[in-house]
């Protein structure tokens, strides 16, 4: 014996409608979930340059996120977390499903840092990106030295 249809649609129906509802809600939790990790992640870095800047290259920035991450003389830890340095030889992190890319042009008149960074190779200003890896979908950022966070239309 059939099932009676409900409103007018079948059971299996209904419930097929009800499973793409369901995933689609899941899909847009994650992406914001993914947003709010990639926000905080940008924030983090600009909180490891302003510490880098202040105790370790006397007013310049890091010029990459290696930078960074990497340890000043005596100390145990970087700047920044270990998971938000990109694996050696990469110049671009990829997390929460966005690609996390920084700019610093460096500054000739930088003094060597105190975590190996040569003289000349600091920068006086920084811009971080956040974009959506291909494949998955959500807004990019940006974060500058001012620690400005706007979206990138």
């Amino acid at each position: 014996m059939a099932r009676p249809a409900v409103f007018g649609i079948r059971p299996v129906v209904a419930g097929t409608l009800a499973a793409a509802a369901c995933v689609s809600a899941l899909a847009a939790a994650q992406g914001s979930a993914n947003e709010a990790g990639a926000r905080s992640t940008l924030r983090a870095i600009v909180s490891g340059q302003i510490t880098y800047s202040a105790v370790c290259s006397t007013g310049f920035y890091a010029p990459t996120l290696a930078d960074l991450g990497r340890p000043a003389k005596g100390a145990k830890t970087g700047f920044i977390l270990d998971t938000d340095v990109p694996p050696k030889g990469a110049t671009v992190l990829e997390k929460w499903r966005y690609r996390i890319e920084m700019t610093a042009p460096p500054a000739k008149a930088s003094p060597a840092s105190c975590n190996g960074v040569p003289a000349g190779g600091s920068a006086q200003s920084f811009v971080i990106t956040a974009r959506p890896l291909p494949g998955f979908s959500g807004r990019a950022f940006r974060i500058d030295d001012k620690g400005e966070l706007t979206e990138i239309k």
